[in-house]
């Protein structure tokens, strides 16, 4: 009985640290994922930035660049 009941205990202990390890896991790869999606994000929005700038168009209300 007693036996029965350690086993189960560390079978239940084991599945905690499973899951909490994949719960960890998933955490980490939102957080990547998350940084990746800001980097991309922001490169893709100072491209597009960069672009307009160079492609003269004229933001003089936004204090953008003269037209070149």
């Amino acid at each position: 009985m007693r036996l029965c009941l350690l086993w189960s205990v560390m079978m239940v202990s084991s599945l905690g640290l499973l899951v909490s390890i994949w719960v960890g896991l998933g955490m980490l790869m939102l957080l990547l994922w998350g940084i990746i999606w800001f980097w991309l994000t922001a490169g893709l929005l100072c491209l597009i930035g960069f672009l307009l700038v160079m492609f003269g168009v004229d933001y003089p209300s936004l204090g953008g660049f003269p037209r070149i």
